[in-house]
């Protein structure tokens, strides 16, 4: 992949740098993975929220980042189980309750409504 940088360029957006050989290296680890979510899922949730891209890079980064998102969500969830139940059984199921109070670490606020309008 050239995109005509030397490979000691830094990649600036506001006040993060990256170094290219460190932004090539991630491209390729992401290619040689398989995404847990595959790229069309991507495609048509960006399409809906009007984002379009013709790059299968970004793409699979957005894929990457999601799977590695929903792993972090996942794994607090199980973490805040065990501090409710004290129990570290691996089969043991997750409540809404675990879930929101991971999501709420992550700034998302997930709550039930107080009544149903349908």
């Amino acid at each position: 992949m050239d995109y005509n940088l030397p490979s000691t360029t830094a990649v600036s957006q506001g006040s993060t740098e990256i170094e290219w050989g460190v932004f090539e290296s991630l491209l390729a680890r992401v290619n040689d993975t398989n995404p847990v979510i595959p790229e069309s899922v991507v495609a048509y949730f960006m399409a809906k929220s009007g984002c379009m891209t013709s790059d299968p890079n970004v793409l699979k980064l957005i894929a990457a980042s999601t799977h590695l998102f929903l792993f972090n969500v996942i794994r607090d969830a199980q973490a805040f189980r065990v501090l409710r139940t004290g129990e570290e059984d691996e089969k043991a199921m997750l409540t809404m309750q675990d879930l929101m109070h991971s999501l709420h670490e992550k700034g998302i606020v997930l709550a039930k409504p107080s009544y149903y309008v349908g």
